[in-house]
């Protein structure tokens, strides 16, 4: 979702920058230990096998990008369900805007995917496909654990989350007033870090399933219904922003002290530590949005961090079939490590490498597939009012 399809928060430079940040953790997390660094790592040895213990260590927390995800589209969509609720075709403008949005390259990816099965003969894999067709990813993820679905399309299950929760959201935007939505999402987080406490000696169920999940989505839904197009020129809200930011930033780092970062299957992050995670991110969206000229929102609206929020739902997309088509070029870390002597050097270049090529295949998925969509789906929306 773009920042520039919000109504009345639009056009916030920084939320871009921030979407950035969500990406490149998940970038990060995947080319880091999908790449297999720690085992190069502990063959090297020395100096640079405790460097390159020390970088897998850091990617552990790279997943948390999702999370941020989940707050960024929370707070944006619900946005746009605020400012639309009361018009004329509420729910064909809403849906027609998401199918818009994210069905062409997730579709147009999906069919690749099930060429490429055939091709290289990989045809049991094809029955997997039935999930991330319904957008229901998650589910198999969730019940059966990680051998349900191909690797390779993994990914797929936030998506799955995303889609699930926007099918009913937007009847609850209709049905109640502002403060009752208030209400609503304060207790879905709580229902959220209950439903996850239920769950906790349950890896997958407390990692894939939507109830377990939803909690970030709240969070920035609840901030859409706070923050408005006013916001950085409404003195208590722009207190109340740098207070809770503090708050935030004091107890989400002291929580990551306490458990040496965010590693994923370790039961209190899984159970608890998303809580202390989403606020935070939370926090940074509000001051976003609230505080345009503090020194968050100047970092955030750096030109790099710009660029990937705007191509991040492309790299999502397509950066775990890049990497495996690196991986069938034989171009991993441990081969880089090989023909550069150096593991420190391995490893960046591999980095840059599958991230040059994610950045540069989103382009391509930008220009020639979405754009047009985009552009057609405003043809319509402004015809039909």
């Amino acid at each position: 979702m773009d920042t520039k399809d919000v109504g009345p928060h639009a056009r916030v430079p920084a939320l871009d920058g921030l979407r950035g940040v969500a990406i490149l953790l998940v970038l990060f997390f995947h080319f880091t230990n999908l790449g297999r660094l720690i085992l190069v790592a502990q063959r090297v040895g020395g100096v640079q096998g405790a460097l390159g213990i020390l970088a897998w260590n850091a990617a552990l927390s790279g997943w948390a990008g999702v999370d941020l995800f989940f707050v960024l589209s929370g707070y944006l969509i619900t946005g746009i369900l605020l400012q639309e609720k009361g018009r004329p075709r509420f729910f064909r403008r809403f849906y027609a805007r998401r199918a818009a949005r994210i069905l062409p390259l997730y579709y147009v990816f999906l069919a690749g995917y099930a060429v490429v099965l055939l091709v290289v003969g990989s045809t049991a894999k094809l029955g997997a496909l039935v999930w991330p067709l319904l957008y229901a990813t998650n589910i198999p993820l969730g019940l059966f654990g990680d051998g349900a679905i191909p690797h390779e399309i993994q990914c797929l299950w936030s998506l799955a989350i995303e889609e699930q929760f926007y099918l009913v959201f937007p009847l609850i935007i209709v049905a109640v007033s502002r403060p009752w939505l208030r209400a609503i999402c304060v207790l879905g987080v709580l229902v959220a870090l209950a439903f996850r406490f239920a769950m906790r000696p349950d890896f997958p169920l407390v990692a894939f399933l939507t109830p377990s999940r939803f909690d970030g989505l709240l969070v920035g839904a609840f901030l859409a219904t706070v923050l408005g197009s006013s916001a950085s020129t409404d003195p208590a809200i722009v207190r109340g922003t740098r207070i809770g930011l503090a708050i935030a930033s004091v107890v989400f780092g002291a929580f990551l002290v306490w458990r040496g970062g965010l590693p994923p299957q370790d039961a209190i992050v899984d159970v608890f530590g998303r809580l202390p995670l989403i606020l935070f991110f939370g926090a940074l969206v509000a001051g976003c949005v609230a505080l345009p000229g503090s020194v968050l929102a100047r970092v955030l609206e750096l030109a790099p961090l710009r660029f990937f929020g705007r191509y991040s739902y492309a790299m999502y997309m397509l950066h775990m079939a890049v990497m495996a088509g690196l991986f069938k070029l034989h171009i991993g870390i441990g081969r880089l490590t090989t023909l550069t002597g150096s593991l420190v050097v391995g490893y960046l270049a591999f980095l840059t490498i599958a991230t040059a090529l994610t950045a540069f295949a989103s382009l391509v998925s930008y220009y020639v597939l979405e754009r047009p969509f985009l552009a057609l789906r405003d043809r319509s929306l402004a015809a039909h009012g």
